[in-house]
């Protein structure tokens, strides 16, 4: 099995014990995708947004950002002096397209030169060039942050469960860690705070970009 990091050997031998399987061989890969993505991060003519932008990019699971709290969440940034991109997972579209219709109708009057709903994906631009990164149980947080050193703001929707036996392997999940480490997290009912809470994560992004790239190396071989 290639491990992009040492959670992946931790995870599988207590999942060895767990269902008594037998040792597998691993082999310490590192993670090619976060490679690649900083690669290409690093090519990128950079430039300073005139307006700190903030990205919303939710998951496609139930109960996602999009479903459960768009509306709490915008109301609690818009208004503040940022530029506001909801960019959602291309999933969501193939898999609830009558959804997406509705949120698309529901704020085309309110779209304006601060505030969009992105539709289009054939780049990442957008990713790269945003200030912060605001999610629920994505990915694209700890992408983004590993990617560009800059902080996530996670809202604590209801958990992503791939393994609905995750409680039998006596490591906790890294995404717990995580969290807390490249940003901060946010209880759905404390969505009144998401604005002051984006407002510290500006103020403060200088103050993660060591913290997040020894947090990298830690997290993944090579």
């Amino acid at each position: 099995i290639f491990a992009i990091g040492p959670n992946i050997v931790e995870e599988q031998r207590a999942l060895e014990k767990a269902y008594d399987l037998p040792a597998k061989n691993l082999i310490e890969t590192g993670y090619c995708l976060l490679d690649d993505m900083t690669d290409a991060y690093n090519r990128m003519e950079k430039r300073e947004n005139d307006v700190k932008t903030i990205l919303i990019a939710p998951s496609w699971q139930k109960d996602n950002l999009l479903d459960y709290c768009l509306d709490d969440l915008l109301n609690g940034i818009i208004g503040r002096g940022y530029r506001v991109i909801v960019r959602h997972h291309p999933q969501y579209v193939r898999v609830y397209p009558a959804k997406m219709n509705r949120i698309l109708e529901k704020y085309k009057d309110k779209t304006d030169q601060n505030f969009m709903i992105e539709t289009d994906f054939s780049s990442n631009v957008t990713v790269y060039s945003a200030d912060l990164v605001i999610t629920d149980w994505s990915g694209i947080g700890y992408e983004f942050s590993f990617t560009t050193r800059n902080p996530t703001l996670f809202i604590n929707t209801a958990m992503k469960v791939v393994n609905p036996e995750w409680q039998k392997i006596e490591v906790p999940p890294i995404d717990f860690a995580l969290r807390e480490q490249i940003g901060v997290s946010l209880d759905v009912e404390n969505l009144a705070n998401a604005g002051e809470t984006v407002d510290t994560l500006i103020r403060d992004t200088p103050l993660y970009y060591d913290k997040i790239g020894r947090l990298k190396n830690e997290t993944f071989y090579h």
